[in-house]
Parts: C-alpha cells; structure tokens; sequence
C-alpha cells in the first residue's frame, strides 16, 4: 500500500466488491499497512478522519475509517504464539485482511517462501506458516480475543 497525505492505494485485489468477505489473513508484500475489515476484531481502536483507498488497476476504491490492534493466534508444531498486530488499518469494505510483508520485517520478522510455503520467523524460530491459496498466501493465523501478549509486530 502506498500512501501520500490523503490516500492509499493498495497492490492486491482486496477492494472487490464481488469477492465474499472473509476473517482469513493474507501476507503481502505489496501493502505497508496492516488492514482488517471487521471492527469487532481490533482490541484497541480509535476512530480517524476517512482516507480514501484505491485498488491498483481495478477501479475500485473504499475508506478507511479507523486504527487499532488486533491479537492473533498462531500454532507451529507443539507451540502456541500469540502476536498483536499494531497500527492495522480498519477498512469495512476490504474482503479479507491484509498482513503487511513491509511491517513485519521493520519489526525484525523474517519471510521465507519456497515452493507454495511461507514461514514467518523471529529469534530464529518460525512461529507463522502459510500457503498459497488463490495466488496469495494465506497465513495460518486466528483472531483471538485479548489475553496473553507474547510478540508485538
């Protein structure tokens, strides 16, 4: 996502209208921002002035109307990660959320891809995998209520 003082402009199909909206989280690298559609999912949140988002080459364009932060939940092997993604754009009209390739590795996360395979991993440990599904890969990832805080991203 490219931004300058009063839009921004998203790389992938996120924006259409004729796609169902879904809680799934998608890896892009295309995007600088977080985004996440449903309001109910953010633990924190405050509201913001509208900025209108483009989607690139398709016409389509919406609002984002809030910030916030969302706690996830992802499970490798045995172990259990909880991470909260912070300043996530809300974006009502998005159909699925976007995790953002460009914050997570400003925030120390390394992105391995191979063969339809993603892995995130921090301190040398993965803690996120995903796959290609519908040419983006789809994280492995839940929205949890807030409870236990263990990587802020």
């Amino acid at each position: 996502m490219q931004t300058d003082d009063n839009h921004v402009h998203t790389m992938v199909n996120a924006l259409d209208p004729t796609l169902p909206q879904s809680n799934t989280c998608h890896h892009d690298t295309g995007t600088n921002c977080h985004v996440f559609h449903d309001r109910n999912a953010f633990e924190t949140y405050k509201s913001t002035e509208p900025i209108t988002v483009h989607g690139f080459g398709h016409n389509l364009s919406t609002t984002m109307i809030g910030r916030g932060t969302v706690q996830l939940e992802s499970r490798h092997g045995r172990e259990v990660h909880n991470i909260i993604l912070q300043n996530i754009l809300h974006m009502p009209a998005a159909c699925t959320n976007l995790v953002s390739g460009i914050q997570l590795d400003k925030a120390g996360v390394m992105t391995m891809l191979s063969n339809g395979l993603l892995a995130l991993a921090t301190n040398g440990r993965t803690i996120v995998e995903g796959k290609i599904i519908n040419n983006m890969y789809r994280l492995h990832l839940r929205i949890v209520p807030p409870s236990t805080t263990s990587l802020a991203l």
